[in-house]
């Protein structure tokens, strides 16, 4: 499963619009669209009805969509916490994708 796939799966139900949550991700809307699909196809569910203009869960999707959101504070907390304990910068080479990753979507999760 791909940590950026629940990302893209949390804001799309945040934002509830297919175009504003690629906007806001800096992704295409096909990419947004193949990230929920495998997501999707991974967890053997559908989490989306799809209709054309509006994005709303199924059963499956708002169960998945609370465990996740939840899920997700505490990596962006964990995320937080490391960068603080270590000057604000990257936790190591390794997880600088992890720095850029959290800067840029800080505006999306706000502060704890």
């Amino acid at each position: 499963m791909n940590l950026d796939h629940l990302y893209y799966f949390k804001t799309l139900v945040e934002t509830k619009s297919r175009t504003a949550t690629a906007e806001k991700l800096a992704i295409t809307p096909s990419t947004l669209s193949l990230a929920i699909t495998k997501l999707e196809r991974e967890l053997n569910t559908s989490l989306l009805d799809k209709k054309r203009g509006s994005v709303s869960l199924t059963t499956d999707g708002q169960v998945f969509y609370e465990y996740i959101a939840t899920a997700l504070r505490f990596v962006d907390g964990g995320i937080k916490i490391l960068q603080e304990r270590n000057g604000g910068g990257a936790v190591s080479k390794r997880n600088h994708y992890w720095n850029g990753f959290f800067c840029s979507r800080q505006r999306l999760v706000g502060n704890y």
